[in-house]
């Protein structure tokens, strides 16, 4: 050949190779087409990880989190983006490998040798973190303790058979494999024993979770209830990508002929997901607190209602409040408010709603300025007043806050809905404040130190407002 330059029809000159033993095609689309199909779907997964990556790193809530954290996040993602790397090196080598003999399609190259290495790192460091984390909403603390050995015992496993699979691969890619060995590593029995376990790790922790959310978070206001709902699906969702990306790879180990070779690749379209699926969990748990707070950061719209009802006007305080809490007293006319109801420093305010709406504040972590009813929100942050000096601050904190109440009605409770309640009530907030708090810090809302802080308000407190 004296010339690279050749016209069109003259390619065959570049036909130097012969004598090559080549495998069918059938046999190398078997062997090669799972493995670029993990290739390439790892690297997408690991694109759209690295994307909210960034944008976790620009919120707030990645300022407030821990150096422990802040280094599990940045150390998952490392990860990630190391075995993506690894993947497009091998999909550059095998789209330019000559050799495509059965053996040397069969045979993994390094790289591809210490693919689990990369999920024996990060999977138990985001299965430890949703562990605790789910633990953590547990009260009884011997359960706890049960639920963390459980997880652990688990995780350990998992962990013991992902570096014994990785030490499978690599003798597998020497040739020095012994005749037992390779036939263990054939048949997928250690690579099923850590999809197995990790499914049933991650699978354990969805439904850990959505046990203790929902026995939890229920009895607020519809409001509130909905987007902690909203909160417990994002929770679950976060193990859920894992769990399925294992049981994937369990049944196409399993459920795949033994002893035929066109099937002996088929595990690893699942199988080299699981490191970018592990960053992409976590990342999920971590960034929906940035994206919840940031939904229900905006105070609800001022609204005036209509004329009301006699029936309406005559509503007991339970009726008139939100739900959920309870709240009795005696009094009689309703007036009408508008928006201007969520003040903390509002004193005197005996609304059940804003009890409630500072606690689904509280829930939803929406920082210690949050409002709620005046009254609430004092009783809330441990203000000590005796009802005397409830009723004289009443009118005060009303004719201060600008309500555009009528003149003869005084300074009583507002509820989040805008109904005036005119008459003396008193608000009770039981023990039900100590399960948000353990939720919030469970749920990554709220540091540990705020439970023990002066902050923390009395189980049971009283805000009295007297009739006009």
């Amino acid at each position: 050949m004296s010339s690279s330059r050749l016209e069109p029809g003259e390619e065959w000159q570049f036909d130097t190779l012969t004598n090559q033993t080549l495998a069918s095609q059938t046999y190398a689309t078997s062997i090669l087409l799972p493995c670029a199909l993990g290739w390439v779907f790892q690297v997408a997964i690991t694109g759209v990880a690295v994307a909210m990556f960034v944008g976790y790193l620009r919120t707030e809530m990645y300022e407030r989190d821990s150096g422990a954290r802040k280094a599990l996040v940045w150390t998952v993602v490392a990860v990630a983006v190391a075995q993506a790397g690894m993947n497009v090196a091998s999909i550059c080598y095998w789209m330019v490998q000559q050799d495509r003999s059965a053996a040397a399609l069969l045979h993994p190259t390094p790289l591809d040798a210490i693919q689990t290495l990369s999920i024996a790192i990060n999977a138990p460091l985001v299965q430890g973190f949703l562990a605790m984390r789910a633990a953590r909403l547990v009260t009884l603390r011997w359960a706890k303790r049960l639920i963390l050995a459980c997880f652990a015992i688990l995780i350990v496993l998992e962990f013991g058979a992902l570096i014994f699979s990785t030490v499978l691969g690599i003798l597998f890619h020497m040739n020095r494999l012994s005749s037992g060995l390779l036939h263990a590593a054939r048949y997928g029995l250690i690579p099923g024993v850590w999809l197995v376990l990790a499914a049933v790790t991650d699978v354990a922790i969805s439904v850990l979770l959505v046990l203790v959310l929902r026995r939890r978070i229920a009895g607020f206001n519809a409001s509130t209830d909905g987007r902690l709902r909203a909160l417990s699906r994002l929770a679950v969702q976060s193990a859920s990508y894992t769990a399925l990306v294992a049981f994937l790879g369990f049944i196409f180990t399993f459920a795949t002929p033994f002893n035929n070779l066109l099937w002996s690749s088929a595990p690893y379209a699942s199988w080299w997901l699981l490191s970018a699926c592990y960053a992409l969990a976590l990342l999920t748990t971590l960034s929906s607190r940035a994206l919840i707070l940031r939904k229900n950061s905006a105070p609800p719209p001022a609204s005036l209602p209509g004329p009301l009802s006699m029936s309406e006007q005559q509503q007991s305080p339970r009726t008139a409040g939100m739900p959920g809490r309870r709240a009795s007293g005696k009094g009689r006319g309703v007036g009408l408010a508008s928006g201007g109801a969520g003040s903390r420093s509002g004193s005197g305010s005996g609304s059940a709603a804003g009890t409630s709406r500072t606690v689904g504040e509280r829930i939803l972590g929406l920082g210690l300025g949050g409002g709620g009813g005046g009254g609430a929100g004092a009783a809330r942050y441990g203000t000590p007043r005796s009802s005397s000096a409830g009723t004289a601050s009443a009118s005060a904190s009303a004719s201060k806050q600008g309500s555009p109440l009528p003149p003869h009605v005084g300074g009583a409770g507002v509820t989040h809905s805008g109904i005036q309640v005119d008459q003396e009530v008193s608000v009770h907030v039981d023990d039900e404040d100590e399960d948000i708090d353990d939720a919030l810090v469970g749920l990554g809302f709220e540091a540990e130190p705020r439970r023990a802080s002066a902050l923390r308000a009395p189980r049971r407190q009283s805000v009295e407002a007297s009739p006009c």
